[in-house]
């Protein structure tokens, strides 16, 4: 069995959760967090160290999507809606996928024993979920909830790096209070720059990137620059004929921008090297 499908069989109404580093310049890390976080829970930290250990079918672990196995190790999915895309909406997706699962173990278990059927692997994927309430395709949040709490971006210990997270903050403060398409472009202008220079210190360090390109953490995060690009293009084209942005539209720009320097800049906190 690969080292990618290792979560065994589980009772009903429980499940395994399986970590699997891609990085094997991570190796050490995964096993440290393995020994150190999760022995003896229901989260496995693991790693693939072998091209041939990667899957060979449509599937990203992690960011772009889960991959998700019954209680007998049949697939339900490989590859879940991606977080990249859709947000939380992608985890409430695979929540309703396992509710699914166990109710269908469950019954599976209580006709076992009532002897009305035989106790067999399922051969076909199970029912279809709703993903999201169907809400998935939503680009925006129009509420004050998508704003977030502070425009400061974290500290990634190249200063370089920091220097253009606080030139960011800045120019998420105008766009916020003026919500003008001038504003919101040199955001966009700001953050397209940031993001190109980000992800060349990124190639030149050696950091996030795999022996298999499908699965690479520099890959994921420059999807992530994307679909923030693709945001701001959108809240721009949203501006009415006086040059104003909704304000929920530009919110909702700064609140991915916030939430990408804290989920994934924070993780080459010192690994980028120094430019000279």
């Amino acid at each position: 069995m690969r080292k990618w499908s290792v979560a065994p069989p589980h009772d009903v109404g429980n499940a395994r959760f399986v970590c699997i580093c891609v990085d094997r310049s991570a190796q050490r890390t995964a096993k440290e967090f393995q020994k150190l976080y999760f022995d003896g829970g229901k989260v496995l930290n693991t790693l693939i160290d072998c091209n041939e250990d990667f899957p060979t079918f449509q599937a990203q672990l992690g960011c772009q999507g889960l991959i998700v196995l019954d209680a007998n190790g049949v697939f339900a999915t490989s590859k879940s809606p991606p977080f990249l895309q859709f947000r939380g909406q992608a985890f409430e997706y695979v929540e309703k996928l396992l509710q699914t699962l166990a109710d269908e173990e469950e019954s599976h278990l209580v006709d076992k024993e009532g002897g009305s059927l035989e106790a067999q692997a399922p051969t076909r994927p199970p029912p279809a979920v709703a993903c999201c309430n169907g809400s998935c395709a939503r680009a925006t949040d129009d509420s004050d909830d998508a704003a977030p709490q502070s425009y400061d971006l974290p500290s990634t210990g190249h200063c370089a790096m920091d220097a253009e997270h606080a030139e960011l903050t800045a120019a998420m403060i105008v766009a916020t209070s003026s919500s003008t398409l001038a504003s919101v472009t040199m955001l966009h202008e700001i953050f397209a720059a940031h993001a190109s220079h980000e992800e060349r210190l990124m190639r030149d360090s050696g950091f996030g990137e795999s022996h298999n390109a499908g699965f690479s953490a520099l890959e994921s995060h420059a999807k992530d620059h994307a679909a923030i690009c693709d945001t701001a293009t959108r809240a721009m084209k949203e501006a009415d004929v006086d040059g104003f942005v909704p304000k929920a539209s530009v919110r909702v720009l700064c609140a991915r921008i916030v939430e990408h320097a804290k989920t994934y800049d924070a993780l080459y906190d010192g690994r980028l090297a120094v430019e000279t």
